[in-house]
């Protein structure tokens, strides 16, 4: 493709500029500073279903080395940040015991949290300095990531709700993410594709995985500094993520990314969607 598609690639098809955007964390386990070492320790489980309201439970200690529980709740403000009050309750249900409703027993004052991305951000928890603050990634689902996705880039504004049929191949393997995508920009056209090549680093972040790097397509004289957010394969074999080009002109322009895995298997009559052993998962796991 000319240098002239290349551009409508990057500003027409990726999106406009980047919007003001919540930065909505992931529910999970989250660590607090530098505590995290494989040993018994305290930590936070943060939940939060999809929309503002967070519910943040407290596990640690007190001084004399008892552990204690403490929640906090509320809605985030101003798209980062979520500020409640820390509190203890008494008196509830104990295990294999009979119902009765639980008291307040103290309230330990405020507890701020500022994201900075879905899985990491600043903790400042009550007579204690600010932390890092970062979710906890426990099983490797890199495996996931590898293969062939046919795909749809969504702009997330500016081309009034239009969509972007593709593929993407990625290639995951030892810290390093490598893909291989199209972008059909004329449906009467399909075979007029614009591909383009990436390779970038792989970074956990929970349930996902971040990369950073550059990307060069048809026509383009170098590279762009490109980057992936929130990319997964979740047990379904649906493939979910968000790209981001930087422009001079646009700064970050944002594109959704959305697709299915296709089996590696050989098939007789149809190519297939990843079955549970190639998603790590048996068919029990994914039962209905």
């Amino acid at each position: 493709m000319p240098k002239l598609g290349s551009i409508l690639v990057s500003a027409a098809i990726v999106g406009f500029s980047l919007p003001a955007m919540a930065v909505l964390p992931q529910a999970g386990l989250w660590t607090i500073g530098n505590e995290l070492n494989g040993e018994p320790g305290r930590g936070i489980q943060l939940d939060r279903q999809g929309g503002q309201t967070i519910v943040l439970s407290y596990f640690g200690y007190r001084e004399d080395g008892s552990s204690m529980f403490l929640q906090a709740g509320g809605k985030m403000k101003d798209g980062k940040t979520f500020t409640g009050n820390l509190v203890e309750y008494k008196n509830g249900i104990a295990v294999g015991g009979t119902a009765r409703t639980a008291e307040l027993a103290k309230d330990y004052g405020a507890v701020t949290v500022t994201f900075d991305s879905s899985v990491s951000g600043t903790i400042t928890l009550p007579g204690e300095q600010s932390a890092t603050f970062s979710r906890f990634t426990y099983e490797d689902l890199s495996k996931r990531l590898n293969g062939k996705f046919p795909v749809t880039y969504t702009p997330l504004e500016g081309r009034n709700g239009e969509q972007y049929k593709g593929s993407l191949t990625l290639t995951a393997e030892e810290g390093v993410l490598k893909a291989e995508f199209s972008i059909i920009t004329d449906p009467n056209r399909p075979y007029a594709a614009t591909t383009c090549t990436y390779e970038g680093d792989l970074v956990p972040a929970g349930y996902a995985f971040r990369s950073a790097g550059t990307r060069i397509c048809d026509g383009d004289l170098k590279a762009s500094n490109f980057r992936f957010e929130d990319l997964h394969v979740n047990e379904y074999s649906e493939l979910r993520g968000r790209s981001y080009l930087k422009t001079a002109r646009q700064g970050e322009i944002l594109q959704l990314i959305s697709g299915l895995c296709m089996s590696s298997e050989n098939t007789t009559f149809a190519q297939m969607y990843c079955n549970a052993t190639e998603l790590g998962l048996t068919d029990a796991d994914i039962a209905e």
